[in-house]
């Protein structure tokens, strides 16, 4: 048949079960009984609605929908008789993020700078706004670490207050640690500036390491930044070792130093240096940062200070200094990669110091910068 819709409706009523036939026929009219076949029941629909015989009285109740039934040229439609089809809900409304929001989390951050400060020469008339511009770009660090800043004169003792003073101008409020002052030559001490809300807990000066004297006695500053919970200690130690010359006093106090620094917890500030050492004393594990001017390139093999407890964060050939040298480096516990990502860059001097070519600049050093996330 044109459409193929010849036999559809017996095949639609055949699909039926049977109770659903047996109550079918008895709205009609009809008669069934529990032994009709589907077949039977089917012949018998069929038939009425060809005598049309189906009375309107008959194939309404008003307890149940009204029942349509086709022939064979049409589509068998029975709407109380179908199974009833879950409805999907309608799908939620999109929520679009408001208009002007932010597509990235904000997150925590540490940022320090170790600056070989060259005396820090705050009264030299020439670099007056060097030193300005210094200070600003130092204020958007959090922490601020200082090596050979000179204080063996009456004219040089306050020249770590006055950078302090710099600092605070641009808006926030600094505190500071100071080294004990060391030599040789005329004296020098390390200062180490904190921004707020981070705090000052205890700081210490190391003078000698395993009967070794250290030549600028380093400064180590346990601080607590509590925006990162109980991942907010760090113990900070700015160094200056001896420079090239003095080769062999230089590897001698740093391995006395790093060695040291590892088994002696008084270096430390009192804070453990492992994880093991963190659970022995029920303590929390500090992240643990030497940075500063080594005048080697500390992750040189000799040193053994890249194992599993440290890192460098500059390479071999990341140059620091005016004479292209990689002097300057952090160390940092490695664990500190467990909780943090890291990153670091040099703040390269437009004009670095340079007696040989008469050149005059902060200091012959570029601070070097280290950002911990989470």
């Amino acid at each position: 048949m044109a459409g193929g819709l010849k036999g559809l409706g017996k095949k639609k009523l055949s699909a039926l079960e049977l109770p659903l036939l047996r109550e079918l026929v008895d709205r009609i009219g009809g008669t069934s009984s529990d032994e009709d076949s589907v077949e039977t029941l089917v012949k018998q629909l069929l038939k009425k609605k060809r005598n049309k015989k189906i009375s309107p009285a008959e194939e309404q109740d008003s307890s149940l929908p009204p029942v349509q039934l086709v022939d064979e040229k049409a589509e068998f439609q029975s709407p109380s008789l179908e199974r009833p089809i879950a409805r999907r809900p309608d799908p939620s409304p999109t929520i679009s993020p408001p208009v002007g929001s932010r597509v990235f989390k904000d997150k925590h951050t540490v940022t320090v700078i170790a600056f070989n400060a060259l005396k820090l020469r705050l009264d030299q008339e020439e670099l007056q706004d060097h030193f300005e511009q210094l200070a600003a770009r130092f204020a958007e660090a959090d922490i601020v670490m200082i090596s050979e800043v000179s204080c063996g004169s009456q004219k040089t003792a306050g020249r770590a207050s006055a950078f302090k003073s710099m600092l605070s101008s641009n808006g926030s409020e600094w505190s500071m640690a100071v080294s004990e002052p060391s030599g040789p030559g005329n004296l020098e001490t390390h200062v180490v500036l904190v921004k707020a809300p981070i705090s000052v807990i205890r700081y210490v000066t190391t003078s000698a390491a395993d009967g070794v004297a250290l030549d600028h006695a380093p400064l180590s500053v346990l601080v607590e930044d509590t925006r990162l919970g109980n991942f907010g200690s760090m113990v900070l130690t700015s160094v200056h070792f001896p420079p090239e010359s003095r080769a062999k006093h230089r590897d001698s106090q740093i391995a006395s130093f790093l060695r040291c620094y590892r088994t002696e917890s008084t270096m430390r500030c009192e804070t453990p240096f492992t994880l093991s050492g963190a659970k022995d004393a029920r303590a929390k594990l500090p992240v643990h940062i030497v940075g500063g001017d080594f005048n080697a390139w500390i992750g040189d093999k000799k040193y053994s200070a890249v194992t599993s407890e440290y890192e460098t964060v500059f390479g071999a050939h990341v140059a620091t200094t005016s004479g292209n040298k990689a002097f300057d480096n952090f160390l940092l516990s490695s664990h500190a990669r467990d909780y943090f990502t890291v990153s670091c860059k040099v703040l390269e001097l437009e004009t670095s110091q340079n007696s040989h070519k008469c050149r005059k600049g902060l200091s012959d050093h570029s601070p070097i910068l280290l950002t911990l996330e989470r």
